[in-house]
């Protein structure tokens, strides 16, 4: 079957985004470089929840699933077409809003590696599997990334539900940041030095805007400090765990998966209750062919991966508002967003 997108905007509202050049820039005047409106839709938070919440290779249970899904949804809502924060997260018990806050900090994280980095896929730079070297005490930085051209990026994410993150906070996602010298990628052989790597520490906050309360700001801070600690990562075997991890949660609805096409390119789905799930084919099928594994270091994947993004497009009528983004060729939809053509 071949399947088109109903167009609609009912899903999609607007953030903003705020670039600061340093620390000190942040903390101080508060001055930005750039600032714009981004265009989300509230099934990339289903998305990034859920690869958010994967962790050290396994698969996550149905309630779990949902839970990290519906963290982050109830802490926003829509008003005026910008996100803003909900009642629920602004007068939640104070454990609770710091929970709510880191995961919507990893959320802007995701969503700022995507749209502004142009990076496809996020790996927990804390996952046991990576190798590092820290000393007691130190704690490395949330995330890496390599985009498009192959730079490599840190990330470490942070959140609030005021204004702005605290210059103690930036301070401590900075010395985090610091903390790391260089990261090596095993299957290339690439070292990538503390001056060759960006490194961002994000921020979800929330602030008036355009007459509107309390909308959500996503602050996109570069430290400039030097680094300490060396880290090494096969980026093969993370990407395999980054999409088998998904591949496992879908299994575990019990709901048998159907093949769908969507444009000249096919798909695997699950349907659950308010959403569907959707993978790339031929990345499904790679990490289900048993040819990539500790014997041979998982042989290339990650490039291999890559190509097949390269080669990935749904048709041009397809809407961003009723489906998340694709760029690491895994989609979620309304149950309704595809219908039969």
């Amino acid at each position: 079957m071949k399947y088109t997108v109903r167009k609609g905007d009912k899903h999609m509202n607007k953030l903003i985004y705020e670039y600061f050049t340093s620390t000190s820039a942040y903390s101080g005047s508060h001055s930005k470089v750039k600032k714009h409106q981004l265009k989300i839709s509230r099934y990339n938070i289903s998305k990034y929840a859920i690869l958010n919440g994967k962790y050290n290779g396994r698969k996550m249970s149905y309630d779990t699933k949902g839970f990290y899904s519906s963290i982050c949804k109830m802490a926003i809502k829509k008003k005026n077409g910008y996100f803003s924060i909900s009642e629920d997260y602004a007068n939640a018990e104070t454990s609770y809003k710091i929970a709510i806050s880191f995961a919507m900090g990893m959320l802007a994280a995701r969503i700022i590696a995507n749209n502004e980095y142009k990076i496809s896929r996020l790996y927990h730079f804390t996952d046991s599997r990576l190798n590092t070297r820290l000393k007691r005490g130190e704690m490395a930085p949330d995330w890496f990334g390599l985009d498009n051209k192959g730079n490599a990026y840190l990330f470490e994410s942070k959140g609030t539900i005021s204004n702005r993150i605290s210059s103690d906070t930036v301070d401590h996602a900075k010395n985090q940041l610091r903390n790391v010298k260089s990261v090596t990628v095993i299957s290339t052989g690439i070292k990538y030095n503390y001056t060759g790597i960006q490194k961002h520490v994000i921020g979800s906050c929330f602030s008036k805007y355009d007459k509107v309360d309390d909308v959500w700001h996503i602050h996109d801070v570069d430290p400039e400090e030097d680094g300490g600690m060396e880290f090494t990562i096969n980026i093969d075997k993370e990407c395999f765990k980054y999409y088998q991890t998904f591949i496992l949660s879908m299994e575990l609805l019990n709901i048998p998966y159907q093949r769908v096409d969507i444009g000249n390119q096919y798909y695997y789905r699950w349907t659950d209750v308010n959403e569907k799930y959707y993978i790339f084919g031929k990345i499904y099928d790679l990490i289900k062919s048993g040819n990539f594994n500790e014997n041979n270091s998982y042989s290339n994947l990650n490039n291999r991966v890559d190509q097949l993004l390269e080669k990935m497009k749904l048709p041009a009528h397809i809407v961003a508002d009723d489906i998340s983004t694709y760029e690491d060729g895994i989609i979620v939809s309304g149950l309704d967003a595809f219908a039969n053509a």
